[in-house]
């Protein structure tokens, strides 16, 4: 089987600049990607117009198979001849290059062309991209000159490739190098379609990899420090080693964090710290850990609590901070009964939703009720949704 990737140091790529150029011609000789010609004038007038879009058209379609270059005004060594004139380079222009060649090759057919001055001269650099299809058919014959003169290139149905430096009919070889090509190009488009993927995937196995390790170090190792997915990571880890000691430590030590963090108005790490609990919480609903369900549930509802037993905490019209932290468990709550919801546990979402639950007052709290009627409290209206969806969610559960 051929290999793709062993023909030689031509890059192939969608580039025609003046950079491109220069490094193509450094080379100083061809290549199956590379293609040097003295000249190429295909206006209508010249003598040699049919014969050199037909030839052009016959490298052009060889190329299609792995991609490469074509470039026009160069002698076999690379260096500029000097016989492309303006007119000539006119007419090279994609723009008028591509409908002339169509007129053998299929539409799929992809070129970029550009002419820049090297040493005094004219020099046209033509992108000829891979064919999706890993080859091109022409659609009609290729031929030249009349009646006893005339000569055909290349018949329709014919398909080309780049034999060493040259263009010619498919051979065996040939064939083995369009299947390469297509079989290469398939894994690209598959690899490139699963690419998130197997960042995903990486990506676990890196974080499965260090939740393993933090499980199996100090307790202590395990805090409300840690990033939310990496907590929730260990909490498997814990969970599956059977291991509840560290877990039981972050229930028994998060409200009493929470209230430092209260007392001292930061609300941010507050609202980071009830992230943290409410991401075990839905680590316990997903892997239908009831006990430690309502182990968490108790922890948030005890943290729901602390500024009522704050000195001021019964007045009827809390200060702004109070009230929008009560919203931000709201909606951490109606966060998890949503999760519930959508996995048809009701018995968790009834849980939520009932006030005597393990103390969770945020179901019947008046204070909330005052809150979604002031003006000052940021984001007011989760409270009432949290409660309300929870409560229709219950209501609408079956056999309810």
């Amino acid at each position: 089987m051929v290999e793709l990737g062993a023909m030689g140091p031509v890059v192939v790529e969608p580039v025609v600049n003046r950079e491109k150029l220069l490094e193509l011609l450094a080379l100083q000789t061809e290549y199956p990607e590379l293609d040097f010609k003295a000249g190429c004038d295909l206006r209508r007038g010249c003598t040699d117009h049919k014969r050199n879009l037909v030839e052009l058209a016959k490298d052009v379609a060889a190329m299609s198979v792995v991609g490469g270059y074509v470039v026009i005004g160069v002698d076999k060594r690379g260096a500029p001849t000097g016989r492309l004139t303006d007119a000539q380079v006119e007419m090279l222009d994609e723009a008028r290059l591509r409908p002339m060649l169509l007129s053998w090759l299929p539409d799929s057919l992809v070129i970029r062309t550009q002419a820049h001055d090297v040493e005094d001269a004219q020099v046209a650099l033509v992108y000829v991209a891979p064919n999706p299809a890993g080859c091109v058919f022409f659609k009609a014959d290729g031929q030249y000159g009349q009646d006893k003169s005339a000569r055909a290139v290349f018949r329709q149905g014919e398909v080309y490739f780049r034999d060493g430096t040259e263009s010619r009919r498919l051979t065996q070889q040939g064939l083995e190098l369009v299947i390469a090509r297509r079989v290469a190009s398939a894994h690209a488009e598959w690899e490139q379609a699963h690419a998130a993927e197997y960042r995903r995937l990486a990506e676990q196995l890196r974080s499965g990899s260090v939740a393993q390790e933090t499980a199996r170090g100090p307790a202590a190792e395990i805090n409300w420090e840690l990033k939310p997915e990496r907590l929730a990571a260990v909490g498997v880890e814990l969970l599956r080693s059977q291991d509840d000691i560290p877990l039981r430590l972050l229930l028994t030590q998060v409200p009493a964090r929470a209230r430092g963090l209260l007392r001292d108005g930061d609300l941010e790490e507050l609202t980071g710290l009830l992230d943290r609990l409410v991401c075990l919480i839905a680590l316990f609903v997903t892997l239908e850990r009831p006990a430690w369900f309502d182990r968490g549930v108790a922890a948030l509802a005890e943290i729901y609590e602390l500024p009522l037993a704050e000195p001021g905490g019964q007045h009827s019209t809390p200060p702004v901070v109070t009230v929008t932290f009560w919203l931000r468990v709201a909606e951490r709550v109606l966060g998890v009964g949503a999760l519930a919801v959508r996995r048809g546990d009701w018995g968790v979402v009834r849980r939520l939703a009932a006030p005597s639950c393990a103390g969770c007052r945020w179901a019947s709290t008046p204070h909330l009720d005052s809150a979604c009627g002031r003006d000052d409290v940021p984001g007011r209206s989760p409270a009432s949704t949290a409660r309300g969806a929870t409560h229709s969610a219950v209501a609408a559960q079956p056999g309810s």
